[in-house]
């Protein structure tokens, strides 16, 4: 479905998205309004720096904002159950994202990937492999540049990251490949429950020709059943399924690529590297591209990165785990007793699913943040516990907890905003108290 520029649009909510899409609009000279709710906000005053003749309304969203407006583009951040996103329904006005933009004017092939966890790392390994080919692959979308971002690079594909929140507004993106690589409990401050997360990021499988799920993860599943599925496994594959055999990344009983050239380890990354291959086969990168790139990619930062070894104790910062899923797979990833640390905000999630993960690895739980009291509730009656007011204060009291050969893992389980700008600033603030534990 193509989109009509001289329809009249409204940007809904300005940001890194919301400035990518204001920057599309007026390349195609269609008549525009902004609005964001935040007085002041830095995004905000840079817009209207950049364009000083744009309509630019800022404070509370109010019904008069849809007068003349024929489609609402609104940010991901932002709930459509708000009053004047509901308005603009009642009114006819059509809702969509930037990604529903991007899918009705991109012109080369698309490769789509969500999942609850994991979907940087995929991303950035067919970034890596991309990188590694003759073909110009180009990655963004809920990382790196937004997706409109990238339409004038001239690529030869693109490989867009997208969340739940994308998705949601997004019906008309027909991806050559599309991925879930797993569903489990976030944003249920935000979805009435599971099957409605879950429904969101089916969106995704939408009009694709190929869908790449996890065998053991039913949720993840193309619930279409016209689309090429193909299975990526936990356990050792069956034939026609993706999965880890006798440490090689294989495709039922044939060999691919020996995962003890992946440069990021553990276990999660090579159930990512195998995702990441059947993506790239479909783009046809070649192999010996794939097991390059796969050779090169060291990881993510803020992913169970290690920060420091101090007296014997490894730091480790995983301040991107910011769900309960995330921090089970980091803690399955450390090979030796943890301190774990934990906390924010927890997003209305249920933390319990932790508590066997700790009963088995944990030295010890600190927890801080808005929610570590609902956390500190979950652990084994055998598990020390200690609350912090301070993310400074919790890594001191980890030190005093932890022996030699024990790790210390910022792992939060939670969202950052009630203490940090993001999870990347909560990251670097872990980052800066470890380094002075060596002053």
């Amino acid at each position: 479905m193509a989109i009509d520029f001289t329809q009249r649009f409204l940007v809904l909510g300005v940001g890194i998205t919301g400035a990518s899409v204001v920057h599309f609009l007026r390349k195609q000279n269609a008549w525009l309004r902004v609005a964001d709710s935040r007085v002041g906000h830095e995004s905000v005053e840079k817009l209207a720096l950049q364009y000083p003749d744009l309509e630019l309304v800022v404070g509370e969203f109010g019904e008069q904002l849809l007068d003349h407006v024929d489609v609402l583009v609104i940010n991901p951040g932002l709930s459509q159950q708000l009053p004047i996103v509901q308005a603009a329904l009642e009114r006819g006005i059509e809702v969509i994202g930037d990604i529903e933009l991007f899918a009705r004017v991109v012109d080369c092939p698309v490769v789509a990937v969500t999942g609850t966890n994991g979907k940087s790392t995929v991303v950035s390994m067919l970034q890596a492999m991309g990188d590694c080919s003759d073909r110009k692959i180009l990655c963004g979308g809920n990382i790196g540049e937004p997706a409109l971002s990238l339409l004038e690079q001239g690529a030869d594909a693109i490989v867009l990251e997208l969340s739940s929140y994308q998705l949601e507004s997004t019906r008309h993106l027909r991806p050559m490949v599309a991925c879930v690589l797993n569903v489990s409990e976030d944003h249920m401050d935000r979805y009435s429950g599971m099957s409605a997360y879950a429904a969101a990021k089916q969106n995704i499988y939408f009009g694709a020709s190929r869908g790449v799920w996890l065998l053991e993860d039913a949720l993840s599943k193309p619930l279409r059943e016209d689309i090429e599925s193909v299975a990526v496994s936990c356990e050792v594959p069956a034939t026609g399924v993706y999965g880890v055999r006798d440490h090689w990344l294989s495709f039922g009983e044939q060999p691919l690529f020996d995962l003890r050239q992946l440069a990021s380890s553990g276990a999660h990354n090579e159930l990512n590297a195998c995702f990441a291959w059947a993506m790239a086969e479909t783009l046809e990168l070649g192999t010996e591209a794939m097991a390059k790139g796969l050779q090169q990619f060291k990881g993510l930062a803020h992913r169970t990165e290690l920060v420091a070894e101090i007296e014997g104790v490894k730091y480790f910062n995983d301040s991107k785990g910011t769900n309960v899923g995330a921090t089970l797979v980091a803690l399955r990833s450390m090979s030796s007793k943890v301190v774990l640390l934990a906390g924010g905000d927890g997003k209305s999630q249920d933390f319990s699913p932790l508590r066997s993960a700790l009963q088995q690895c944990a030295r010890a739980l600190v927890t801080y943040g808005a929610d570590g009291g609902q956390i500190a509730a979950i652990a084994p009656e055998l598990t020390p516990v200690f609350s912090a007011d301070s993310l400074e204060s919790a890594v001191n009291i980890a030190k005093t907890q932890a022996l030699p050969g024990d790790c210390i893992l910022l792992s939060p389980a939670c969202a950052s905003f009630d203490m940090f700008k993001s999870y990347q600033d909560r990251g670097r603030a872990f980052v800066a108290c470890v380094e002075g534990l060596r002053a």
